[in-house]
């Protein structure tokens, strides 16, 4: 038995060696193909704003080439099947090649690199350790991953490769859901079970709290995101009073906008919102299966998705992040993928 089992391992061992060997140059598949017709918002004849870039799923859509020896390998010595989302919710890119997804259905997060076909989910939330529960909120802070854990109470910092650098948040978080980044580098996080934003150095020092439960202006019911835009203001998904309130970077409210409703610029359930490089705010709202585009001050521009399956469509959508290269990545959580749209550059009276 023990002669059997040596010469299954040289075995597997020789398919390994043959299964990396580059037998041909195999040709890359692009990850998102383009599409003809393009699927574009609006599309009644009004010039396309939006356009539908694709969706990723999981480790299989990175569309890696295999060669026989590979493939031969999977047969013989069996290979775990590629790893899949089960419920994306927060999304966050570096660059144009890095793609962060949480999942706190798998207690990780997923990181596919676009540029080098590469994945791996990153599950270790502190050095000591410590595995992530319920990672929810992402952000970036320059190449470092900001990992929001609702069941750790607090925020994980992780390094552009993954690794652990710091863990903070624990004294004074209840629930983040929600993390962002200010051009001063300062962090904020919606904290959902208290009902408050608490803002953070760089370091991890609380420095403020704002908010509160209530209705009145500058108060929330369970804020559920945040983000922030060029200026510093930050902006919080009041989600369960269903509208957006804009604060300065010293947490003073400064103005807000929506309601509850069914005609366009109302609210069902915001939940991810983002901003883009002209100020462009973007809402999803969970309900509504859409994605709503304001203007700073608030006015609708325009919407684009569905309830549905399909490319384009939604089914319980949630984070959001936007590119420097205009690219919208949106978390459609029950259909266990992200999907990309890009921003059209045609300029159009009323709309930015």
């Amino acid at each position: 038995m023990r002669r059997i089992s040596c010469w299954r391992r040289a075995i597997r061992a020789a398919f390994l060696f043959l299964a990396a060997v580059p037998w041909g140059c195999a040709e890359l598949e692009p990850i998102f193909p383009p599409r003809d017709p393009p699927l574009v918002w609006p599309s009644g004849g009004d010039p396309a704003r939006f356009a539908y870039i694709g969706a990723i799923g999981g480790e299989a859509d990175l569309k890696r080439p295999r060669s026989f020896w590979s493939r031969l390998l999977g047969l013989v010595a069996g290979i775990e099947p590629p790893a899949a989302l089960r419920s994306a919710h927060g999304v966050a890119v570096s660059g144009s090649r890095i793609l962060y997804v949480s999942d706190p259905d798998a207690r990780c997060v997923h990181r596919f690199d676009l540029e080098r076909r590469e994945y791996r989910a990153l599950t270790d939330a502190a050095g000591n350790g410590r595995k992530f529960v319920m990672p929810i909120g992402l952000a970036l802070a320059g190449e470092k991953l900001l990992v929001a854990d609702r069941s750790l109470h607090a925020v994980a910092v992780l390094s552009p490769e993954g690794e652990p650098e710091a863990f903070f948040g624990e004294e004074s978080l209840q629930g983040p859901v929600g993390v962002a980044v200010g051009p001063s580098g300062r962090l904020y996080v919606a904290d959902v079970e208290a009902h408050q934003v608490k803002a953070f150095d760089g370091g991890g020092k609380n420095l403020f709290i704002f908010g509160g439960r209530g209705r009145a202006p500058g108060k929330f019911n369970y804020p559920t995101h945040v983000a922030c835009d060029a200026e510093g203001n930050i902006l919080v998904s009041d989600s369960l009073n269903c509208r957006i309130q804009v604060f300065d970077q010293e947490g003073r409210f400064l103005r807000s906008w929506g309601q509850r409703g069914d005609t366009p610029g109302d609210f069902s359930q915001p939940k991810g919102i983002a901003c883009d490089r002209r100020g462009q705010i973007y809402v999803v709202d969970s309900h509504f299966e859409n994605v709503q585009v304001f203007s700073p001050q608030g006015e609708l521009l325009l919407a684009f998705g569905q309830e549905g399956k399909g490319p384009g469509e939604f089914w319980l959508p949630v984070g959001i992040f936007v590119n420097g290269n205009d690219t919208i990545w949106v978390c459609d959580s029950f259909n266990h993928r992200v999907q990309a749209f890009r921003y059209l550059e045609e300029q159009v009276q009323g709309f930015p």
